[in-house]
């Protein structure tokens, strides 16, 4: 937890003059972070889906429908 709230703005400042902006090295993580996000949510469709398909198949055992 953050309780002081002045010190922590002296340490954002020093970081920023310290480590200037590189615009290639933000946009390398701007990709693997966006990479790592279509990687997340497709497999989270996935999970829905087979989760989708076993919840038919609970219902049809339960149910006797084929």
């Amino acid at each position: 937890m953050i309780k002081d709230s002045r010190r922590l703005a002296e340490f954002e400042r020093s970081e920023i003059e310290r480590w200037p902006p590189d615009f290639e090295r933000n946009l390398a993580i701007v990709e693997a972070l966006w990479q790592e996000a279509r990687d997340v949510s497709s497999s989270a469709i996935r999970a829905d889906i087979d989760s989708i398909e076993v919840d038919i198949r609970w219902a049809r055992a339960i149910n006797h429908v084929r």
